[in-house]
């Protein structure tokens, strides 16, 4: 057996191989896994944002390091959600009525979301500039909340279309 071969063993053997195209994961309605990726980022983004500004006052760069960690595999899931959870993505090949009509709905509706909050963003920072509220200063700051908005882009379809399909029987 060469080398190829037993590493294809291995991963076939850890269940690793979902990940793959020869492997085709089984879709479940994760309905609590999305609400805990979509409540960490915020909360991660905001710790990170108030330490790195004031790092002698929050315990020097440990407490942001750990939340810049806690950020990122928040990020790392929401990349990876998508291919768990029902089919909402452009991956998996054709999808059938049902599926193209829960797809199309969790995109609208997690559009509207997302459209609204970046609404709210933009007044929250036309205000925040008069009154002199907290604002994204630097470079990181910026990119990390740029990089949260891509993950609940890719998180909130999968949240909804979840909640929008009845509950699987006890067989299933």
């Amino acid at each position: 057996m060469t080398i190829p071969e037993r590493l294809d063993q291995l991963v076939h053997k850890t269940g690793l191989d979902i990940l793959t195209p020869h492997g085709a994961p089984r879709r479940r309605n994760l309905r609590f896994l999305p609400l805990l990726i979509l409540v960490t980022m915020p909360v991660a983004y905001g710790v990170t944002a108030a330490t790195l500004r004031d790092p002698g006052r929050h315990g020097a760069f440990g407490l942001a390091a750990i939340f810049i960690i806690l950020f990122s595999l928040a990020f790392g899931a929401a990349l990876l959600i998508r291919l768990f959870g029902p089919r909402v993505g452009w991956e998996g090949g054709a999808l059938d009525e049902r599926e193209l009509i829960l797809k199309a709905r969790a995109g609208s509706i997690a559009g509207m979301i997302l459209a609204a909050l970046c609404a709210l963003g933009c007044f929250y920072g036309g205000y925040a500039a008069v009154f002199g509220a907290w604002m994204p200063a630097t470079a990181l700051e910026w990119v990390y909340l740029g990089l949260m908005i891509q993950a609940y882009a890719l998180t909130l379809p999968v949240l909804i279309a979840s909640w929008l399909q009845p509950t699987p029987d006890g067989e299933e």
